[in-house]
């Protein structure tokens, strides 16, 4: 095993969501008072949940969010730039710090199936809220990632990889503007 590969759970649960890659579609229907909006996997039978995280929001923007098993509990403000206190953390940094961890994941995976080194190597996630094309609300990502060990080449095609592989990569493609970059 190459240095600075780990061998945690959420390794191998990767791993195992690797063989598992599913494009989605989505479907709206009728739900009553409202509309329902479905994204189903091409390859439903393939793509069951491993682990489930479950948190509640109460005051939305400027509130507070807890996850069901009580390891997360924060308090969520507007930043500065949108008005508001910015005394508590905000989705935009909460959704950075997830892809981020996870991206981190998806390269470790990779690279021990590469037998590359990445001990040292960083993945910084900057998510920008702003407004799209339509007028509408949306993201934007960047993914700054810095492997010292490998050539910027390496470097670049293991990221590649790893954001063929990486959840929230697979979750985000054709929805959100993703830039990956590598130092």
């Amino acid at each position: 095993m190459p240095p600075g590969s780990s061998r945690d759970p959420h390794d191998r649960t990767l791993e195992a969501l690797v063989s598992a890659q599913s494009t989605t579609t989505d479907t709206k229907t009728d739900a009553g008072a409202g509309v329902r909006t479905e994204r189903s996997a091409r390859n439903a039978e393939t793509t069951e949940a491993l682990y489930t995280a479950v948190a509640t929001a109460e005051g939305g923007r400027n509130g507070r969010v807890a996850s069901d098993d009580g390891r997360l509990e924060v308090t969520v403000n507007e930043p500065p730039e949108l008005g508001g206190s910015g005394t508590g953390t905000n989705p935009e940094q909460l959704f950075a710090a997830g892809y981020s961890a996870c991206f981190q994941s998806a390269l470790q995976v990779v690279a021990r199936r590469e037998k590359a080194d990445v001990s040292g190597s960083t993945v910084t996630a900057r998510v920008g809220l702003g407004r799209n094309d339509r007028g509408e609300y949306g993201l934007t990502v960047e993914l700054a990632v810095s492997i010292p060990n490998l050539d910027r080449t390496a470097a670049g095609e293991l990221a590649q990889k790893a954001d063929r592989v990486c959840p929230y990569s697979n979750a985000t493609r054709g929805n959100i503007e993703v830039t990956l970059s590598v130092a």
